[in-house]
Formats: C-alpha cells, structure tokens, sequence
C-alpha cells in the first residue's frame, strides 16, 4: 500500500496514538479507518454538492458557480504558533506569502468574495 505523509494537529495525532494503542492498531491504519467512515456517513452531502454544481453549470451563470463553490464548505484553520513563527522566518515562506496575498488582493479588487 502507498503512503503519503498528512499533517494532523498534535492533539488529534496524540488521540489517535492512544486510541489505536487500545486497539492494537497503528495510528494511520485507524485514521485511514476513519477517513473511509467519515467519506461513507457524508456520501449524501457530497453527492448534493456534486447535484448542486451540476445545476449550476447547466443553469446559471459561472458567477453563481463560483460563489456557489467559494462558500459551500468553509473550513477553520488550526496553525501551531511555533512553526507560524518558525515558517514567518523562511525566506521561500515569505516570498509565497507575498505572491499569495498579491493574487488575494487582485482577485478581490476583481470582485470575487472570500
């Protein structure tokens, strides 16, 4: 089986640790369990998205596409503030943060909402 590194908030990877720990699993092997679960118990949701999308593209303009797929799953993001304070000193993280916001601040002066 492939593998691909994830970041996952501390606090959940020491959960998830304990937990699998309990069950004799390994962590990946019971947030791969729990990813697959959470895809099965939300399969409506993302099949009315999909339903939704599709009768936007046949039936309104790409305007009302966009803002449809800009607002329909807003997310929280948590950020360790030591590696915000470690990644704010890169120089690489920098020069993408810059181009980043430059791109924000055109699409925004262009009418696009966030």
């Amino acid at each position: 089986m492939s593998t691909s590194v994830v970041r996952i908030p501390s606090d959940v990877h020491l959960e998830a640790r304990r937990i699998a720990a309990l069950c004799g699993e390994q962590p990946g092997d019971l947030l791969a369990q729990a990813w697959r679960e959470y895809v099965v118990n939300h399969r409506e949701e993302f099949a009315a998205d999909l339903d939704r999308a599709a009768d936007l593209m046949r039936n309104a303009s790409l305007e009302d596409l966009v803002d449809f797929v800009q607002t329909a799953h807003r997310t929280t993001v948590v950020v360790d503030a030591d590696e915000l304070e470690s990644a704010q000193k890169d120089a690489k993280v920098r020069e993408t943060l810059d181009r980043a916001k430059e791109l924000y601040d055109s699409l925004e002066e262009s009418g696009r909402s966030f």
